[in-house]
């Protein structure tokens, strides 16, 4: 290799790490809201006995406006939809695993809110006795 060749290999590489190091990332723009946090309480709890009366409080921090709050109840009700949850309020939320075909064992639930910020999930089970 010739003095010129290698001269201009060297030009290039350090070129390459001044350009790299003056490279400035562009600032990120935050929301101008908080995200929404669900907690869905209790995690998990046994039910027995007909109507089999499973009962949650879903609360709702930070965000803003209203959400909208789809539950699926893990048996083979259709999904709960329904909106005007507000954050910074307590919700009792009910279900009966009553279906008939809807035998014993543990029903998995996924709550998922959705607005701004949104959507969020929370997850809890119920076991049928």
């Amino acid at each position: 290799m010739s003095k010129k060749v290698k001269y201009f290999v060297l030009t290039v590489l350090i070129l390459g790490s001044l350009a790299f190091i003056t490279y400035e990332v562009p600032p990120t723009s935050q929301p101008d809201y908080i995200p929404p946090e669900l907690t869905v309480t209790p995690y998990g709890q046994t039910v027995s006995g007909y109507p089999w009366h499973a009962v949650w409080d879903l609360y709702i921090s930070g965000g803003q406006g209203s959400y909208c709050l789809l539950v699926d109840w893990g048996d083979s009700f259709r999904d709960w939809d329904s909106c005007g949850y507000v954050p910074g309020t307590h919700y009792t939320i009910v279900h009966d695993f009553n279906k008939p075909g809807d035998g014993a064992g543990i029903y998995y639930q996924t709550w998922r809110i959705s607005g701004v910020g949104g959507p969020v999930y929370d997850n809890t089970y119920v076991e049928k006795r």
